[in-house]
């Protein structure tokens, strides 16, 4: 499944110059850890305005994992023959335990909603890869969905079957541990929640608030579905392996991407019991294995993503264990290997000393590694406002990709061409 996977795998043809001062693995500095934290939404919405809803693949494949979501399961009493993908991996008696938790999931809804059909809540739908799909093969059912991209929730919103009255999204942020008020409708209401692959792009410390918004949204016995990335995954040994990879924690389970958006991979214990901690009872929680390959470059990597039921139960049984302690690398601990960006700009205080003494000459090393690092961020950071100004100016409805493609080859070669600037250029062409 095309990026449920990390899509920037290419790196800065610089960094190959710079492997003596990176290839060392340290955590990011704390500056650059919550200056991601707080632009989290920012790089995703720069990431839908960009790539609109060409980049995901819609999940067809979600009935098949999870029967409550088949067509037509409200009316069928059998889901025997809807077994998961890999069923037989996860063996005779957890495949029973998921389907019984199915037919009294339909039960409850029937008594609850009668002839209304299912209520979902989509939690980080992005553009609407999975909701869309289940939307056009389930006629009744009613999806709501919440992202912090407005760009995404504009693109769902735009969407034909949006206008069919079963769709209801809005712009919200999880780790605010509630729901925004315009589909403050679903809470309590809905029979089933999905967070596919959502809490991947949170940082540990804040996924309790995000669970929480979205179990307020499910009633008693209500299913959570998840997928995520799991621990091994092809793209996380990539970026382990990476020297220009941007680290977060110690145990090197969180990373920053190319495009600034972020990726957790998961234990399936960790996760089982952080889900437990916030009152669901875990259905399945197993490990997917798959494989996807980049025929341009050749290329086959295996997939490990997490595939979970959870089902919510009253606070009176819920399992009342601390939750999973984060892994150490949480603490934000590591050196301070890249210096503040121009914004805030740097002050006097931040300039390294002139060298003359042994103990200045020992730090020198350091500021060469700090200086490399800013410049590469400083390098990111501009391509990705060059996207943004292009958005602004070009608008992403009305231009091909070929064209926008050769647009950024020609800006490129301006921007790095040796003669003459982007202003005598434009003087020149007009």
């Amino acid at each position: 499944h095309l990026m449920e996977e990390d899509a920037y795998s290419s790196q800065p043809a610089c960094c190959s110059s710079y492997a003596p001062y990176t290839a060392s693995r340290a955590v990011v500095a704390p500056y650059w850890r919550d200056r991601y934290e707080r632009e989290a939404a920012k790089y995703w919405d720069l990431f839908y305005r960009r790539n609109a809803d060409r980049f995901f693949k819609d999940r067809h494949y979600l009935a098949l994992e999870w029967p409550a979501l088949a067509p037509g399961a409200r009316e069928e009493s059998e889901v025997d023959d809807l077994a998961p993908e890999n069923a037989g991996e996860a063996g005779d008696s957890a495949d029973a335990e998921a389907q019984s938790a199915v037919s009294a999931l339909l039960q409850h809804s029937s008594a609850r909603h009668g002839e209304d059909g299912l209520i979902l809540l989509e939690a980080g739908c992005g553009v609407g890869n999975t909701l869309f799909p289940l939307l056009a093969s389930n006629p009744r059912l009613r999806v709501f969905g919440v992202d912090f991209s407005e760009a995404a929730i504009e693109i769902v919103m735009a969407h034909p079957l949006a206008a069919s009255g079963r769709v209801c999204a809005a712009v919200g942020d999880l780790t605010c541990g509630h729901l925004p008020d315009e589909i403050a409708a679903c809470l309590g209401a809905c029979d089933i929640a999905t967070l596919m692959f959502v809490l991947s792009a949170i940082s540990p410390e804040k996924m309790s608030a995000a669970i929480d918004a979205v179990a307020a949204a499910l009633c008693e016995g209500g299913l959570l579905l998840v997928r995520d990335y799991a621990q091994g995954d092809g793209a996380q040994r990539r970026l382990q392996a990476s020297a220009c990879a941007k680290q977060l924690d110690e145990a090197g389970r969180f990373f920053v991407r190319q495009d600034g958006t972020r990726a957790y991979y998961f234990e399936i214990d960790e996760l089982s019991s952080l889900m437990e901690h916030h009152g669901f009872v875990t259905e399945r929680c197993e490990v997917t294995v798959g494989s996807t390959t980049n025929h341009a470059k050749g290329l086959q990597i295996e997939r490990r993503y997490v595939t979970a039921t959870f089902r919510r139960v009253s606070s009176a049984t819920a399992n009342t264990r601390p939750p999973p302690c984060p892994p150490e690398a949480i603490a934000t601990v590591g050196l301070p290997t890249q210096r503040p960006p121009v914004d805030p700009p740097p002050t006097a205080s931040d300039a390294p000393a002139a060298p003359g003494s042994a103990e200045d000459r020992a730090t020198e090393a350091p500021a060469i590694r700090e200086r490399c690092g800013a410049a590469l961020v400083a390098w990111e950071e501009a391509k990705w406002q060059v996207n943004a100004a292009l958005d602004r100016v070009l608008g992403t409805a009305h231009v091909a990709q070929t064209d926008r493609t050769q647009m950024l080859r020609e800006l490129l070669a301006e921007l790095t061409g040796p003669s003459k600037s982007l202003a005598q250029s434009s003087r020149a062409d007009s």
